[in-house]
């Protein structure tokens, strides 16, 4: 499938629950505000949960500066969403667009 045709399915909704099978690692948290300053109730990271920088879970002003920054600059590739499914394939679609999602 193309990034078009994967575009198309993501906003139908029509993906398969694998979508992330191959991203390893794989951390999905809880978004502390609410997805207030990232975005997304759940954040989906390819990264340990001992990597995720502080500033997603820090206080309100850490918080808002770190998804700010990394909103400007893409520092760190997250999937956001307001499932935990959707943010895993808002990761998966991120990482397509970079050329960094493998599939077997």
């Amino acid at each position: 499938m193309n990034l078009e045709e994967y575009k198309k399915r993501l906003e139908k909704e029509e993906l398969e629950d694998d979508s992330g099978k191959y991203i390893y690692p794989l951390t999905i948290i809880n978004d502390r505000y609410g997805g207030v300053y990232s975005g997304g109730k759940y954040t989906a990271w390819n990264l340990y949960y001992n990597q995720i920088p502080d500033g997603v879970d820090g206080d309100d002003i850490s918080c808002s500066n770190f998804w700010e920054a990394n909103k400007q600059n893409e520092i760190y590739v997250v999937g956001l969403g307001k499932t935990i499914n959707k943010s895993l394939q808002d990761l998966c679609l991120k990482l397509k667009n970079k050329n960094l999602y493998k599939s077997i």
